[in-house]
């Protein structure tokens, strides 16, 4: 099952960089852009476009990770909890 799995990622992987390669080609008219008071050089708009995506997927992932870290301490701490209320003996009725 995971080698299906590879295949179906590796395909979609494939596919999106031929996508990218092809969406960069058609928007090769060159954009100066002005970031924060900087003039950066002037690079084609599928480029800037396609970076600005990648910056933005990356942004995601990160805030992401944050609050799933925070989850795994908070699922840590209930785990230990969970552990010394079961250790303790059961009286009967």
């Amino acid at each position: 099952m995971s080698a299906i799995n590879r295949l179906i990622s590796l395909f979609i992987l494939l596919l999106a960089l031929i996508l990218g390669a092809w969406f960069g080609w058609d928007n090769q008219s060159p954009v100066a852009l002005h970031f924060y008071g900087f003039d950066l050089p002037p690079i084609a708009s599928g480029v800037a476009i396609l970076v600005s995506l990648a910056v933005g997927i990356v942004a995601g992932l990160a805030a992401s990770q944050l609050g799933l870290y925070r989850l795994r301490i908070k699922n840590r701490q209930l785990q230990k909890q969970l552990k010394r209320a079961t250790s303790y003996p059961v009286s009967g009725d």
